[in-house]
């Protein structure tokens, strides 16, 4: 054995000296990924980061023009990435062997922000830069301290659980939007869309079913205005409400439906609210892991499950009323920015895909 190793011991220590070399190599480069999409201009944004973070974890951002995305569960690469092609580079890297990162999700004045409040010992209360950790947004001693917020429009609003209302930031300060309390039950507590929060009040409008509360009216708002712009009838809501009534429910309003989820028992039903007729049709059901995101007139559900090759993502469509696979794979996450694509990760998150709204383009991102 001694023999073989000083035959051999020039040949172990190049080859060790060469992997060595590359090693240092790749994690010169680590942040360098090549990226085979280029984004265009006509890619109108929309405002929809509320639904991107109430439906899963945001993992992609726009800012300044510019595409951030964020990987998780890779060895060495895990973090936020901008999108420059023909390459990836990586703003925030996680280090080794982390598994998770940062959510994506809300851009103020071109700042990526992070998704939780910051509470400081003064009474203080900001959110800061992502990449930075530097305070861009600051709240002092407000008198309910606030649990979240959303950045609507550019305006920033924040909600706190104990007053249970919604409050508007000016000059460092938070001014209530609704004098009355929003409906706290298991069901979401309200809706952001084209400028306006859909929500249910709490003192009233709500019918009990075993101890289990559900709305019966929904009020539009529009956030600018601070002006009450509908009263919106959920009465043709009862039955499945009745039916589901021990299910957790998410609804995103979109221009002329309610997309519902309710999920619970390992399986999801799907319906669709038709704000004109005021009538419900179940649109799918599924078992296995799904996430659910809207935007337009079309809901996008993404199924994960081991049973048969039920796994991809499906739409919703609110134009023909059908829900219609656009393409099978193992996806997790759903993310809508522009009105152009839907954003997906693989199931884990280490890969990013986008889709167009009509399934005819489908490309991995990075």
């Amino acid at each position: 054995m001694k023999n073989i190793l000083r035959k051999y011991k020039h040949g172990i220590i190049v080859w060790g000296f060469m992997l060595l070399f590359a090693f240092i190599l790749y994690l010169i480069f680590l942040n360098k990924t090549y990226v085979s999409f280029i984004k265009s201009d006509n890619e109108k944004p929309v405002d929809n980061v509320f639904r991107n973070e109430y439906s899963s974890t945001g993992f992609v951002a726009e800012a300044d023009g510019k595409l951030y995305v964020a990987r998780n569960n890779q060895l060495f690469k895990t973090g936020i990435y901008e999108l420059s092609p023909p390459f990836s580079h990586c703003v925030l890297w996680e280090g080794f062997l982390t598994f998770g990162t940062k959510s994506l999700g809300y851009v103020y004045n071109n700042h990526l922000l992070e998704s939780n409040l910051t509470y400081h010992d003064d009474g203080t209360i900001t959110i800061d830069d992502l990449i930075s950790g530097e305070p861009v947004i600051q709240v002092k001693n407000p008198n309910y301290n606030p649990n979240w917020y959303y950045i609507i429009d550019n305006e920033i609003y924040f909600f706190s659980d104990s007053a249970n209302t919604l409050y508007h930031y000016t000059d460092e300060k938070l001014e209530p939007i609704l004098s009355e309390e929003i409906c706290g039950s298991d069901y979401v507590r309200c809706d952001f869309y084209k400028g306006c929060v859909y929500y249910s009040k709490q003192s009233e409008d709500v019918k009990y079913v075993d101890d289990y509360s559900y709305p019966l009216k929904l009020y539009q708002v529009d956030l600018s205005q601070k002006k009450l712009i509908k009263v919106i009838d959920l009465s043709g809501m009862k039955e499945i409400y009745q039916q589901h009534k021990y299910s957790y429910c998410k609804f995103f309003v979109c221009d002329n439906y309610i997309y519902y989820e309710f999920s619970g028992e390992n399986k999801s039903y799907y319906f669709q609210y038709d704000l004109n007729t005021k009538k419900a049709k179940k649109m799918y059901e599924t078992g296995g892991v799904t996430s659910f995101n809207a935007y337009g007139d079309n809901a996008y559900v993404t199924v994960y499950t081991s049973k048969g090759n039920k796994s991809g993502l499906y739409v919703l469509n609110g134009k023909t009323e059908q829900t219609k696979k656009l393409v099978s794979g193992e996806f997790d996450e759903i993310s809508i920015i522009d009105e152009k694509w839907v954003y997906l990760t693989s199931f884990g998150g280490g890969e990013i895909y986008r889709i167009t709204v009509d399934g005819s383009t489908f490309e991995r991102v990075i």
